[in-house]
């Protein structure tokens, strides 16, 4: 699993309020982002919103796995598709138990 840089993202954000307030977004919109990733399973026309939600996340909290996954469904075809919807829900969950963890020991 990839490790975020806790330290480059409080510097990033210049404020551990401001950064606390980004992991807190990011933790309450989780059941809209899974219900995003259902909706994206069962219909294929979900794959933009899909890449522009989950890339906007990696890029704000730079967590690169889950970058990478939006790169690959973008690049996805008929064969692969849920595949690549798997691997982002894993980087998410992966993104989501980091910053749990993260929140827990009240840095």
């Amino acid at each position: 699993m990839h490790s975020l840089d806790w330290p480059k993202l409080q510097f990033q954000f210049g404020h551990i309020d401001k950064l606390n307030f980004w992991l807190d977004q990011i933790q309450s919109q989780s059941s809209h982002e899974f219900r995003l990733l259902k909706k994206a399973r069962q219909d294929r026309t979900f794959k933009l919103q899909v890449i522009g939600i989950f890339s906007g996340i990696a890029s704000l909290i730079g967590y690169i796995p889950l970058n990478r996954a939006c790169s690959s469904l973008a690049q996805a075809d008929e064969s692969n598709f849920h595949q690549q919807i798997d691997e982002i829900e894993k980087c998410y969950i992966e993104l989501l138990t980091q910053i749990g963890e993260y929140q827990k020991t009240g840095q």
